[in-house]
């Protein structure tokens, strides 16, 4: 089976598109593309941290730095920016999550506000056509993240102790919270993903120290309608679960960890490497079971996208340097049959956070030419 991806370059900077060098047409195994994708180069003027992909298909939105950091938004199809939130939205490194509603009326960002202003609980509510701010939720501490579903209005707001509040309906009030996961003597809250249907969402962290002894990593994942209880996942051999992403229908969820290779011998004091060394693993929902392990070889991982039919996984790695080493990559991975489809990998360039668009057929890559450089947003295409 043949995969065909097709790369397009949103240029924050100018506001317009462009098509990559051409086609290609790569089999499906691991090792496919890599390299090989030709990507038009373009510089763009301000960073950009985080990506977010209208639920209609409609609109790309970044959290963007440069002179005037805060967020900007452009239309999907022809890449012309349509409107831009700067003032008192500044905050560095892009807040702490961002979201469109479920109708695609309004993006969700953090405000800047020093320390103790009680804005730094706040979430407001952006409308993409006016450009005014029609909402404000207001949580009981400071977010450490925040994730919303793409068919309907569940935002999950997770604060930096585990625990964390549900906000929905209409008018976006409060309909729940649940506190602090049992058997977490670790940390807590790490990662959070919120299912696409909107039914679950879960958090990644860990039930021991980091690093040391065997790794602890764990997963919660709470159904909406009961946020009493969680079911947990013990993800063997890896530490403090960093990312997550519902994939498979909803049936599993994707995982990777801050630390995967190595723990402390808590005897001797000194690092010992990890036998399973996937520093990506999906899970089976319902049983708690390791499906498939990948990313053998390709270094950390950047960042861990699910489509919204959880039919392909997104994932950015920074590779393994050295001579012999794997570069920097951003692969699409197909859950069903369990290999990568397609990979962007040109040389000298990171890759970061992603997002996929709603028909799962394309993905927004955010990548940078080298550490420091300006960056730029990659539209791939592929099917």
């Amino acid at each position: 089976m043949k995969a065909i991806l097709r790369a397009l370059v949103v240029m924050i900077g100018a506001g317009q598109l462009s098509m990559a060098a051409g086609l290609l047409v790569v089999a499906r195994d691991a090792h496919a593309a890599d390299g090989r994708l030709q990507v038009a180069v373009t510089i763009l003027q301000a960073d950009a941290i985080r990506v977010a992909w209208s639920p209609d298909g409609r609109y790309i939105a970044a959290s963007i730095g440069g002179e005037k950091p805060g967020y900007a938004v452009w239309d999907a199809r022809t890449g012309t920016r349509i409107r831009e939130l700067v003032e008192g939205y500044g905050s560095f490194l892009g807040g702490v999550g961002l979201a469109f509603t479920a109708d695609s009326t309004h993006l969700i960002v953090q405000p800047s506000a020093p320390s103790g202003d009680p804005r730094q609980r706040e979430l407001h509510f952006w409308n993409v056509e006016t450009g005014a701010v029609d909402a404000r939720v207001t949580g009981t501490a400071i977010p450490r993240s925040f994730a919303a579903s793409a068919e309907n209005n569940t935002l999950a707001v997770l604060y930096a102790d585990g625990s964390g509040v549900l906000f929905g309906g209409s008018a976006w009030v409060q309909v729940g919270g649940w506190s602090r996961p049992p058997s977490s003597d670790g940390l807590v809250g790490a990662s959070l993903a919120v299912e696409p249907s909107g039914r679950r969402f879960a958090l990644g962290g860990s039930s021991g120290k980091p690093y040391v002894g065997e790794p602890r990593g764990k997963i919660w994942v709470y159904e909406v309608t009961n946020l009493g209880s969680a079911r947990q996942i013990s993800a063997a051999q890896q530490d403090t679960v960093s990312m997550l992403a519902f994939i498979g229908n909803g049936g599993q969820i994707a995982s990777t960890a801050s630390q995967s290779t190595s723990v402390i011998n808590t005897r001797s004091g000194a690092m010992e490497p990890v036998r399973d060394r996937d520093p990506v693993r999906t899970w089976n929902i319902s049983s708690g079971e390791k499906v498939s392990g990948l990313g053998s070889g390709w270094g950390p991982t950047n960042s861990l996208e699910g489509s919204p039919d959880g039919k392909f996984l997104g994932v950015a790695s920074s590779g393994t340097g050295g001579l012999f080493g794997s570069r920097p990559a951003y692969r699409i991975w197909d859950v069903a049959d369990e290999v990568t489809i397609g990979t962007l990998a040109a040389s000298g360039t990171l890759y970061h956070q992603s997002a996929f668009g709603p028909a799962g057929d394309r993905v927004a890559v955010i990548a940078s030419a080298r550490a420091g450089a300006p960056f730029e947003i990659l539209i791939v295409e592929f099917r």
